[in-house]
């Protein structure tokens, strides 16, 4: 039962990352779900279609529009994809497949080389990668990112009384949360709680990276 689970789930993670690979060429110019009204609209646009490109849309595009499924959760695995493309495209480049390798296995290796995430806190095990990712494990990867990226950390950090929903947390994801909240790589929601333990969608992985990349987009906690 555990099999047919995981191939099921291999085969949605195929669909959703993989149409890239079979349809590199074709240009999207839009997408059928996303509008410029949307609060992601940008950042949507900037990551998919910009000259990064770390977004892929989940179907083929028809006539250049495609679609992007902004309110579908984004897994571990597919956030670290993104973000490994971007941080560490020449180790990716580099990077020798074994046999058994598995389609993400480069991309878990060199992030983990790079000290985008430890093998304490990421498994290298498939149903914890395909999971959704939260909100506090996001956290810890933008702020890593950030720090490999050269971007030093503020001396400023938000207390618990501004993220009034940090109670239970690990020391370590705490800082974490706290540290991306202050740099504004995420923020929190209208009712000022962050939600830590809420898994992300592709519209708002798409604003963190979006974030991360162009700081001077950012809504800092000094600038609220």
């Amino acid at each position: 039962m555990k099999r047919a689970v995981a191939l099921l789930i291999a085969l949605n993670l195929i669909l959703s990352l993989g149409f890239a690979a079979l349809a590199e060429e074709i240009e999207v110019t839009s997408f059928s779900d996303v509008t410029e009204s949307d609060w992601f609209y940008s950042a949507v646009m900037e990551m998919t279609n910009g000259e990064l490109k770390l977004f892929k849309g989940k179907t083929e595009p028809v006539g250049g529009v495609g679609t992007f499924e902004p309110q579908t959760e984004m897994s571990r695995i597919e956030f670290l994809v993104v973000i490994t493309r971007y941080l560490c495209r020449d180790e990716l480049d580099a990077a020798i497949s074994e046999p058994g390798d598995t389609w993400y296995t480069p991309y878990y290796n060199v992030a983990l080389a790079s000290g985008i995430i430890t093998e304490a806190s990421w498994p290298y095990e498939f149903l914890f990668l395909s999971a959704p990712i939260p909100r506090l494990e996001m956290a810890a990867i933008l702020v890593r990112a950030a720090s490999l990226f050269g971007e030093e950390l503020p001396p400023y950090i938000a207390s618990k009384g501004e993220i009034p929903d940090l109670e239970g947390l690990a020391p370590d994801n705490e800082l974490s949360v706290r540290q991306a909240f202050t740099m504004g790589l995420l923020n929190g929601y209208d009712d000022g709680t962050f939600r830590p333990e809420v898994c992300l969608t592709r519209a708002e992985a798409a604003m963190a990276l979006y974030n991360l990349i162009k700081p001077e987009a950012r809504r800092s906690v000094l600038d609220r």
